[in-house]
């Protein structure tokens, strides 16, 4: 089966996930979460930002170690976008990124969050920041 997110939001910490929680979702304002998702992936092994549109803010999720991100704002017609996309998935095949250690998805077993007490054998699919998934 698979294990519930948590979706963090504005004035939450890390004591707030549930014990259960596989993977923390930062979401809220974007200033909170600017300013908390270092926090966010420091404190649990899978984390995901929402609403990252931007060249800056992909590198920056990258460089702290999210295991993932989304934003609608590269395909809602905004070219400035789509080309910060571009750029940073072109400089992550050539290797001008630094990469970071993140969970093989399809080949290791999720790791087991410090506060969780059980993790499922079943991985679910997510879009890697390194490119390879």
């Amino acid at each position: 089966g698979f294990l519930p997110a948590f979706a963090a939001q504005d004035g939450m910490t890390p004591e707030d996930v549930p014990t259960d929680a596989g993977v923390v979702f930062v979401g809220g304002s974007t200033e909170w979460k600017r300013n908390t998702m270092r926090m966010w992936c420091g404190e649990f092994p899978r984390v995901h930002i929402g609403r990252i549109n931007t060249y800056k803010w992909l590198v920056e999720c990258h460089q702290i170690g999210a295991e993932s991100c989304d934003g609608t704002g590269w395909f809602r017609g905004d070219k400035n976008q789509l080309a910060g996309l571009e750029r940073y998935l072109g400089e992550l095949k050539s290797g001008s990124i630094d990469h970071v250690r993140q969970l093989e998805l399809f080949t290791e077993e999720p790791p087991c969050p410090p506060h969780a007490r059980a993790v499922s054998a079943h991985t679910p699919q997510t879009t890697r920041l390194d490119g390879d998934g």
